[in-house]
């Protein structure tokens, strides 16, 4: 059992249906029109959402295989980042603010998993956002928060009001910080350096007290903060 009763994609696009109409589809992969486009827009909307925040469920650790192929030039080696790479979230136990003068993440020539190029030649091990497509594996609050972010791609399809549209991508915004917040506090986040110091992240940060106004997010449907 994961963390959510919702256990298939046909329940998630129904979850998005059920707040703009009074409709719903049998199977996801189903041939009918409603189905194709609920179908269109899921993968994009998921992925946007799980790289919208540090989810604790969907973080993966990996130590990466170096490439058989060196970089032409800058960097003397290329690693291959896993299949389900969606946001690398720390480089060798270091957070992205300290590490980010150590690598340059670039798509594989000729497509494929991307290639993460380093001057460092030992084993090379990060923390990772994975793209989670398992859908009882998704929190019952991200979930939430994903139903009413396809609600507005698919709400124009199925109502034929931008109305409807900005509305739910307005409740798609708030739900999300409502995730967030209910998942930094489950999760902090805090990082342990080779000192062995504690740090949380910038997003539990701002998150207290009155670094909460910093919290916002993008007109994309992404999350951020405001800088200092």
């Amino acid at each position: 059992m994961g963390l959510n009763i919702i256990e298939s994609e046909t329940e998630a696009a129904n979850l998005a249906l059920a707040l703009i109409a009074d409709t719903e589809i049998g199977n996801i992969d189903a041939n009918e029109p409603l189905a194709k486009y609920c179908r269109r827009w899921l993968d994009h909307c998921r992925d946007l959402a799980l790289r919208s925040h540090r989810w604790w469920w969907a973080g993966n650790r990996a130590e990466l295989v170096r490439d058989s192929v060196d970089p032409i030039f800058d960097w003397s080696a290329q690693f291959i980042m896993p299949d389900d790479f969606l946001r690398l979230r720390e480089y060798r136990n270091l957070p992205l603010q300290q590490a980010s003068s150590m690598y340059r993440l670039e798509r594989a020539p000729g497509g494929g998993s991307p290639r993460l190029l380093t001057n460092d030649t030992t084993e090379i091990r990060i923390l990772y956002t994975a793209r989670v497509k398992t859908v009882s594996e998704w929190s019952p609050d991200f979930t939430d928060a994903l139903a009413y972010l396809l609600a507005s791609k698919i709400a124009r399809h199925v109502t034929q009001s931008t109305k409807t549209e900005r509305e739910m991508f307005q409740m798609w915004k708030m739900a999300l910080g409502a995730a967030t917040l209910s998942d930094a506090r489950e999760n902090k986040h805090p990082h342990r350096g080779p000192t062995g110091a504690v740090s949380d992240s910038r997003l539990v940060r701002a998150r207290r007290g009155s670094g909460s106004d910093r919290v916002q997010v993008t007109e994309t449907g992404g999350f951020g903060i405001l800088p200092e």
